[in-house]
């Protein structure tokens, strides 16, 4: 995780550990401007992602100015959500994840579907960030 802007130390913490999904999907959302994406975010939530991260397109310039790979799985756009689901059967994980698109109707026009196995790959996007006005949906297993 990077600072992204703030620095701080924390003296005290209290966590609440959860049990590790071996199964992830993640869904690439991408929406004309960061403030779209963040309208909707109470859309998302009732489906209770494991992670759900917001950013806008100039990482995405960033990135492509320094020659960053899988950018082309991800949708047009200039603000993004990243929402990942989990769960103990890859079919149940990738299930939210369709449930999720078909909610979000219209802003979802196609769904890309990739499936890659091991953490490490999380489908080269999670890794690279997004890019949207339409969705990618990758599914891996962590086991």
């Amino acid at each position: 995780m990077g600072t992204e802007g703030t620095c701080a130390i924390v003296l005290e913490a209290k966590l609440k550990l959860i049990p590790r999904p071996p199964f992830r999907s993640l869904v690439a959302l991408g929406y004309t401007d960061a403030f779209h994406a963040a309208d909707h975010v109470p859309e998302i939530l009732p489906f209770h992602p494991i992670g759900l991260e917001g950013f806008e397109g100039s990482i995405v310039d960033g990135l492509r100015k320094k020659g960053a790979s899988n950018l082309e799985l991800l949708p047009e756009g200039r603000g993004f959500l990243l929402v990942e689901f989990g769960a103990n059967d890859a079919n149940e994980s990738k299930t939210l994840a369709l449930q999720l698109i078909e909610s979000l109707g219209a802003i979802a026009r196609s769904a890309h579907l990739a499936t890659v196995h091991g953490e490490r790959s999380a489908c080269g996007l999670a890794n690279t960030r997004i890019r949207s006005t339409s969705s990618c949906v990758c599914t891996w297993s962590t086991g």
